[in-house]
Formats: C-alpha cells, sequence, structure tokens
C-alpha cells in the first residue's frame, strides 16, 4: 500500500492575520488571546507593573539560563507586551486610545471592575462602535452572583462538573489543572471569532458576557438531564462508572511501564484469552491457571449468556489479565488490543505525550525563542489551510508575531450589547440576528 501524503503546510498567515486584539485578562482566560495570536491575530498583552498573574504561576524553569513560569510561556506564546498602571489616569487614557484602533478587548476583570475605572464597553463603544468587548468572569456581569469572589475550583464545583468526578464511593476529586478558566478562555476566542464574522455584515462591535460557570455546565453535556428526566443525579462520566449488565469492568490497570485504560466486555474474553494464556509464563503459570486452558473458549459467550460461568472461573481469568498486563508495556498491550478488537489506551505521560511519533508527524512541538534547544512548546492545534477573515485594518504584525519560532511576550456562556449606532452608519443586516454561541449571551 503506498505511504500516505504528509498534510499540507499550514499558511503562513492565520486566518485572522491583521485583527488587533488587547489581552486585558488575568489568569481566568489567557488562553484566549493565545488562540487568537494562533490564528494570526496581532495581540497586545495589557499587564500591570508587577506582571500579569500568569507569569508568576507554576511550573517553573528553575535553569538559570530559561528561569520563569513554564504555564505563561504556553499561554503567553505569541503576545506582545504593554505595562499600564491603570490606577494611573494617564495610563487608562492610553488603553483608551488603543481601543479605538483594536478589534477585540478581552478581559477578565469581574463584574464592573473596569467600568468603574471609565473603561468599560460603554465609554469604549463610543470611541470605537466596532470594538468587540469580550468579559470573562466566573458568574456573568448580571445576576444574583454576578459579584461573588470565585477561584477555580468553586467555580469547577458550581458548574457541576466536580460532582461527576472521582469514585462514587469517595468524595468529588478535582482536576488538577484550571479546567474552568482553559474551558472559559477557549469559548470566549470562539466567540470573539463569531462575533467577527458578524461585524461584516452588521458593521457594528458587541459587548459579550461570558460566565466561567455556564461554560463549565455544557461541558456536562447530557449530564443535566438526568434529573428531570430520570429523577436521579447521573452516573458520571467513564465506563468503570456505569453499571452495565453482562460486563466484567476493569477502569485503570497496571502494565509494565505505567498504566492503561481497558475495558472489558465478559462475553468478549473468549477471543482475548487464548491470546493471554499463550503469553504467559508456562512454569510460571502452569499451576495458578491451569484449569484456564481446559476452558472452550470458542464457547464462552454463550456461557456468559446463560450465566454459567462461577465467580471462581472469573477470579481465574482477573488474575490471568492481571499477570498478563504486568509483564507487558503500554505499545505492546497497544499493538495487541488492536490485534484483538479490545477497547484499550494508554494513560500517557508528558513524557510519553512528548517522544508521540504522530504528535510529531504533524509538527505539533515547536521550539520557542528563549526557550531549552531540545525541547518545544504545543503548537497550534489545528493546521490552517483556509483563506483568511476580512479584516478592518490592514495587517500590522511584527516579525515575533509572524515566526512560527515564537516565545510568550517579555514583561514591558455570554451576554452582549450593542454600541448606539452613529448617524450615517450602515444598518444592521436582517439575516444577521445573533453572532452569539450556545456559551455567550446577548447583554441587556
Amino acid at each position: 500500500m503506498a505511504a500516505a501524503e504528509p498534510p499540507p503546510s499550514p499558511t503562513t498567515a492565520g486566518p485572522i492575520d491583521g485583527v488587533r486584539v488587547l489581552d486585558v485578562t488575568d489568569a481566568r482566560a489567557e488562553i484566549a488571546g493565545r488562540i487568537l495570536a494562533d490564528l494570526g491575530a496581532d495581540v497586545l498583552k495589557v499587564e500591570p507593573p508587577d506582571g500579569t498573574r500568569a507569569r508568576h504561576l507554576p511550573p517553573f524553569d528553575t535553569r538559570p539560563a530559561h528561569a520563569g513560569s513554564l504555564y505563561w510561556a504556553s499561554v503567553g506564546l505569541g503576545k506582545h507586551s504593554l505595562v499600564l498602571n491603570l490606577a494611573r489616569e494617564a495610563d487608562r487614557e492610553r488603553l483608551r486610545a488603543l481601543a479605538e484602533h483594536a478589534d477585540i478587548l478581552l478581559e477578565s476583570s469581574g463584574a464592573g471592575v473596569l467600568a468603574a475605572l471609565g473603561l468599560g464597553y460603554d465609554v469604549l463603544s463610543q470611541r470605537n462602535p466596532r470594538l468587540i468587548y469580550l468579559s470573562v468572569s466566573p458568574y456573568g456581569h448580571t445576576g444574583p452572583k454576578a459579584s461573588w469572589p470565585a477561584a477555580e475550583l468553586t467555580v469547577e464545583a458550581a458548574g457541576g462538573r466536580l460532582a461527576l468526578q472521582g469514585d462514587r464511593d469517595r468524595p468529588p476529586l478535582p482536576v488538577g489543572y484550571p479546567q474552568a478558566a482553559f474551558h472559559a478562555g477557549a469559548q470566549a476566542a470562539g466567540d470573539a471569532l463569531i462575533a467577527l464574522n458578524e461585524r461584516d455584515c452588521s458593521g457594528l462591535g458587541q459587548h459579550l458576557d461570558l460566565s466561567m460557570q455556564e461554560v463549565m455546565v455544557w461541558t456536562l453535556m447530557n449530564q443535566p438531564a438526568f434529573p428531570p428526566m430520570m429523577g436521579v443525579d447521573p452516573p458520571g462520566g467513564g465506563d468503570d462508572r456505569r453499571s452495565v449488565p453482562g460486563r466484567h469492568e476493569q477502569s485503570m490497570t497496571r502494565c509494565m511501564d505505567g498504566w492503561v485504560v481497558v475495558t472489558l466486555a465478559l462475553d468478549a474474553l473468549g477471543r482475548l484469552m487464548p491470546s493471554v494464556l499463550d503469553a504467559l509464563d508456562p512454569e510460571a503459570s502452569a499451576d495458578t491457571f491451569a484449569a484456564l486452558r481446559d476452558v472452550r473458549w470458542e464457547d464462552w459467550s454463550t456461557l456468559a449468556h446463560d450465566g454459567s460461568i462461577d465467580q471462581r472461573m472469573l477470579n481465574a481469568v482477573q488474575s490471568a489479565l492481571v499477570r498478563f498486563f504486568q509483564t507487558h508495556t503500554k505499545q505492546q498491550l497497544l499493538d495487541w488490543a488492536v490485534s484483538v478488537d479490545l477497547r484499550l489506551a494508554p494513560i500517557n505521560t508528558t513524557r510519553d505525550i512528548v517522544g508521540d511519533t504522530h504528535l510529531r508527524a504533524r509538527d505539533f512541538w515547536q521550539p520557542a525563542e528563549g526557550g531549552p534547544p531540545s525541547d518545544g512548546y504545543p503548537a497550534r492545534p489545528f493546521a490552517s489551510h483556509a483563506p483568511r477573515l476580512a479584516s478592518a485594518h490592514p495587517p500590522r504584525r511584527s516579525a515575533r508575531v509572524a515566526r512560527r519560532r515564537r516565545r510568550a511576550g517579555p514583561l514591558s456562556g455570554a451576554r452582549r450589547r450593542r454600541p448606539r449606532r452613529p448617524s450615517g452608519s450602515a444598518r444592521r443586516s436582517p439575516a444577521s440576528r445573533s453572532s452569539t454561541s450556545r456559551g455567550s449571551r446577548l447583554a441587556r
């Protein structure tokens, strides 16, 4: 069979090349600017004098030549940087002047914070009616919880995500990465793109008010339907947390060099066990698994459906599988699973991911300026082959943004509102009713 041809190279200019973004977010939505920079936008990170909070978040590279936050190295990739002290009126006016020529402003200061400084949407849209002003906050800018304090963990809990994580007989298990911040930031980037497209029809920007809690609710997929339809909370995600008759489940299983996750159907063991027993050391397993060698595995499925398999036999099968898994590597088990049509996946460590041949073949890892010579940072998670979108301004990107070898800039669901239409401006197209996705709402 002929070798597959490599995919075409991504275009040098991203699909939103020339779009100007002011990034006034903190760690709650830093990833939004990074995604827009990956798409070709010219992103200017506005930071306080001591630097944005993401610069101070772990993990840290402690080597003298590369000291700094690896978190920031990832979320700040492709951004320029400008230090402004928004406690000073002169710097606030400078931000207003920058907003006059921007396409998008991203902020996550909380309900009313920037408005109190004279930097809210009402003020900035008067100076630039085409500005897309996107606010990310824990609960949105309206409602009884708009001003509540919140942390990453409390937002995940408020969105229902936390209750679905972990074992049912133990307390919920938080994920060690900021899921709410990353989901909300990615949603913000997507909403900004939709608003850019809508602006081509209406000629106007808008204020998008994005709630991190609402974004987390959307990650639950069908889970919110359980209480009204079934009268109970959902059982949780993952095959190990579902009660399926006729299954002998093992969720995470240790192997020679780590862990794999596997789903074993009881009636499918008949096609798996011959290869498992053949691979076991005959001397070590002669007594332990002797009874299994006399089983007619071609009849196993029928016996399973008839209920003729007793617990002693199941225990012996489980012991054989545990021995088999512990004497094989993740890659060996993956190859075996493919050959026997078994649902199995290695639980990759970070080192596994860095060495993944598939990711390297797709040029996922890209070196960053100033970074370790042998390491890389995740590149854009997509390859763009589409023509770029129209922009209100001609391209104004510096070499740092245009080059693929980039680094983070050095320190130097939502509602929407419309600005008042200036006299003589084009009227909005009737065909364009809404520019926002499910995560965004029109601010009234």
